[in-house]
C-alpha cells in the first residue's frame, strides 16, 4: 500500500531517487556557498566542490559494495569487533595527535583529505546496537539496562560520548549517546528506565553547560542571539537574516550575499541557510520534502522487515541520516542551540557524506534481504499448495521423464 502510496514499484527507488537528488542540489549548494571563500583564500573556486564530487563519489562505490554483500556481513562479530577497534583508535588518535582547529582536535589530516573519526563512531553505535539489540528481540526480551546484551551497548554508547566529549564536541557526544538511548527504546526499553536514562541525562547536559563558560554563554546566546548581534550571537543572527532574505523564491543560485564572509560555516554546518537564501521558502520546502521522502521510504522497508536486526538497523539508519537532518535545520533557524551537527548530504564533509551514504547502503542491504526471503517463501507456499502428483509431473518434464 504505501509503495503505491509512492507511485513507485518499490521503496528502493524512492531511497535511490533521493539519494540523487541530495547529492545533486548538495553539490550546487557546496560550490555556489564556498566559491567565493575558496577562490580567495585556496586559490581555486571548486576546490571544495571538487573534493564533494569526489567524496560522493567514493560513498555511493561504498554503498553499492555493502548492498552487494548485504548488512549481516557488517553486522558480524569479525567485522564489527575491527571496525569498533578502527573507531576507538582514530578517536583516542586524533584526541593525543589531531588537526586542531577553533581550540577542538576532530580531524586526522591525511594532507589530501582529513577524516573526522567522530562521525563514525555514530555509525558503529547505530551497528553495535543492532546487532546485539535485536539479537535480544529475537529471543523475546525487552530492553534492560541491567544485563546483557543492553548493558554493553550503554556502556559502549557512554564510551565513546565521552571520548568525542573531550576533544571537545559536545553536540556529536549527545547525538551518540542518544542514538543508542532510541534504539533501547525502540528495542523495548522499560518506561521506568526510560524516565531514570531522561533524568540523567537532563542533569548532565546542564552540569555540562554549567561547567563550560562558553557553553553557558552558547545556551544565553540561544535563548536571545540579538543580545549580541556582533558577538557571541553573531553566527544565529546571521543564519537568521540569511534565511529571511530569502523569503518566497530566493535570490537565486549564486547569487546569496551571506557568502561573501558575513555568515561563517557556510559550506559545512550552516549549508541549509545558504540554500534557504538562494531558493527561499519554496526550495527550502522541497528539500525538506525530499527528506520526508527519504524517511518515509526506510520506514517502509523497516516496517517489512521480518527480521529484528534489520528492523532495528533501519530504525537506527533513519535516526542517523533523517534525525541528524533535522538537527542541523533547527539549529540554522535558531530552534536549539548551535553545535557542530552537519546537514546530511549537503553540508561539506566527506566523512559525513561517506557515514551516511553508507548507512543508507545498510538499510537497502536489508531490503534486498528482505526480498529474497519474501521470494522463497512465495515459491515455498507455491509448493506446498501442489499436489504430490503434480510435483511429480513437473520433475519428469524437467529430468526428461527419467523420473
Amino acid at each position: 500500500m504505501g509503495e503505491k502510496l509512492l507511485c513507485f514499484d518499490n521503496p528502493k527507488n524512492v531511497v535511490y531517487i533521493c539519494l540523487a537528488v541530495l547529492m545533486t542540489v548538495g553539490g550546487i549548494n557546496i560550490y555556489s556557498a564556498s566559491f567565493v571563500y575558496a577562490g580567495r583564500e585556496l586559490g581555486s573556486t571548486l576546490h571544495f566542490f571538487g573534493r564533494y564530487i569526489f567524496f560522493a563519489a567514493f560513498s555511493i562505490l561504498c554503498l553499492v559494495i555493502v548492498r552487494k554483500f548485504g548488512y549481516k556481513v557488517f553486522l558480524g562479530r569479525n567485522f564489527l569487533l575491527l571496525f569498533g577497534g578502527f573507531v576507538i583508535f582514530s578517536l583516542l588518535f586524533v584526541y593525543c595527535f589531531g588537526e586542531q582547529i577553533n581550540s577542538a582536535r576532530r580531524w586526522i589530516n591525511f594532507g589530501v583529505v582529513s577524516m573526522q573519526p567522530s562521525e563514525f563512531a555514530k555509525l558503529f553505535v547505530v551497528m553495535f546496537c543492532s546487532r546485539f539489540l535485536g539479537e535480544n528481540i529475537a529471543k523475546g526480551r525487552s530492553a534492560n539496562y541491567f544485563y546483557t546484551p543492553a548493558l554493553p551497548c550503554v556502556v559502549m554508547a557512554l564510551f565513546l560520548s565521552v571520548l568525542v566529549y573531550v576533544e571537545p564536541d559536545a553536540g556529536t557526544a549527545i547525538i551518540i549517546a542518544f542514538l543508542a538511548f532510541l534504539m533501547l527504546f525502540v528495542s523495548g526499553l522499560r518506561w521506568v528506565q526510560t524516565g531514570i536514562i531522561v533524568g540523567v541525562a537532563i542533569l548532565a547536559v546542564v552540569g555540562a553547560i554549567l561547567l563550560a563558560p562558553y557553553r553557558l554563554a552558547r545556551f544565553q546566546i540561544w535563548l536571545n542571539p540579538w543580545s549580541d548581534p556582533t558577538g557571541a550571537g553573531y553566527q544565529t543572527v546571521q543564519s537568521l537574516i540569511a534565511i529571511g532574505s530569502g523569503q518566497l523564491t530566493g535570490m537565486g543560485w549564486g547569487t546569496g550575499a551571506s557568502k561573501f564572509f558575513f555568515l561563517p560555516e557556510l559550506h559545512t554546518d550552516f549549508a541549509f541557510a545558504i540554500f534557504c537564501q538562494e531558493t527561499g521558502f519554496l526550495g527550502a520546502m522541497l528539500l525538506i520534502f525530499v527528506f520526508v521522502m527519504l524517511g518515509y521510504a526506510l520506514w517502509v522497508i523497516m516496517r517489512r522487515c521480518k527480521d529484528s536486526v534489520g528492523v532495528l538497523l533501519v530504525s537506527g539508519v533513519i535516526m542517523l541520516v533523517i534525525g541528524q537532518g533535522v538537527a542541523n535545520m533547527a539549529m540554522v533557524c535558531g530552534l536549539i542551540p548551535v553545535s557542530g551537527i552537519p546537514l546530511s548530504f549537503i553540508s561539506y564533509g566527506g566523512s559525513n557524506l561517506l557515514v551516511s551514504t553508507v548507512a543508507v547502503g545498510l538499510a537497502l542491504s536489508v531490503y534486498a534481504e528482505e526480498r529474497e526471503r519474501e521470494k522463497r517463501a512465495a515459491w515455498h507456499e507455491k509448493m506446498a499448495a501442489e499436489s504430490r502428483d503434480s510435483r511429480r509431473m513437473q520433475w519428469r518434464v524437467i529430468d526428461g521423464g527419467k523420473r
